[in-house]
């Protein structure tokens, strides 16, 4: 299953429509009777009564890829970083909470893209990348255009001893801090969808190890 969101409305793209075919807030577009998929994201984005607009699609990865060719592409990295007492970064920028990452430079690999925008977010150093979580999509408006951001995201382990963290004003970021996790339902109270779902990845994830099941990297983060 693939989610691309606008803002909190979401477009869903996978083989099954069990659990969406009896919800009134969710249109259902079958892909093989489509003949401009493409069309999609700017039918959603001037349709804003529309919360949630399944695509049902065989090969979920094909209909993002003609879903997306009209949008402008934008590759960014990201990490979802925990110190030794097993406390979240998180980043306060525009009203929410949200996790570190930023835009994929030319030329540069998305994991030192991750770890320079954690590092240039927060102000932090010594950061490893223990594994590869997920991919989250979202469309916004910007310039005229439709964008499509592709992020993929990182679990990352702060090892250094201290405590000096320092947001990126010029990135509009007020607030960087830890966070344990009695505080993290407080937290995800006020953040975006995609955030969420890289936090239900890493749990899943966490959960096969513990059940003695490999880990391995999704294309996109589950609902």
């Amino acid at each position: 299953m693939l989610n691309i969101y606008l803002d909190n409305r979401k477009i869903t793209i996978s083989a099954d429509i069990e659990d969406v075919k009896n919800d009134p807030n969710t249109v259902i577009y079958i892909d093989k009777n489509l003949s401009e998929i493409a069309d999609i994201p700017q039918i959603f984005y001037n349709s804003p009564n529309i919360q949630r607009l399944h695509i049902k699609s065989d090969n979920p990865l094909s209909a993002l890829a003609r879903l997306g060719s009209r949008l402008t592409p934008i590759s960014a990295g990201g990490g979802l970083v925990t110190n030794n007492k097993g406390e979240y970064l998180f980043i306060f920028r525009r009203r929410k909470w949200d996790l570190p990452k930023g835009k994929q430079d030319p030329g540069e690999k998305i994991k030192a893209c991750a770890l320079r925008e954690v590092e240039e977010e927060c102000g932090l150093k010594e950061l490893t990348i223990e594994n590869p979580l997920c991919k989250t999509y979202h469309i916004y408006h910007r310039n005229n255009l439709l964008w499509l951001k592709e992020t993929q995201w990182f679990k990352m382990k702060y090892t250094g001893n201290g405590n000096t963290i320092k947001p990126q004003k010029e990135e509009d970021i007020e607030i960087v801090e830890w966070v344990n996790k009695a505080q993290l339902p407080t937290f995800l109270e006020n953040t975006y969808p995609s955030i969420k779902e890289v936090f239900m990845t890493s749990n899943r994830l966490l959960s096969n190890l513990s059940n003695g099941s490999p880990e391995k990297q999704t294309e996109s983060c589950p609902v």
